[in-house]
């Protein structure tokens, strides 16, 4: 149930506003974390007794990461390198460089 205050706004907030904060929870959601981010995730949150069963995931996803990108190739073999780059932004939500 809305409150009345979530009611004003929804009603108030321009819907471009609307759409980019939707599309943004949308890219959250959809985003896959990269095994780095989760080692460093798991590293911090996890005692140090678990690092060897942490490493061992880490390099797991690792491997599966090398081998999507590897497929992937193969469906933009005929695209520019720019398209890599995207393909990781979009996977992992990297920056745009």
């Amino acid at each position: 149930m809305k409150t009345k205050t979530v009611e004003r706004l929804m009603n108030e907030t321009p819907e471009h506003i609307k759409q980019q904060v939707s599309e943004y929870a949308d890219n959250l959601v959809n985003k896959k974390q990269s095994s780095i981010d989760w080692l460093f995730e798991q590293v911090w949150i996890n005692p140090v007794s678990k690092l060897p069963e942490i490493l061992e995931q880490a390099k797991a996803m690792h491997k599966e990461e090398i081998v999507d990108a590897y497929n992937e190739s193969f469906r933009l073999r005929d695209k520019p390198y720019s398209t890599a780059v995207k393909y990781y932004n979009e996977t992992f939500g990297g920056n745009n460089e």
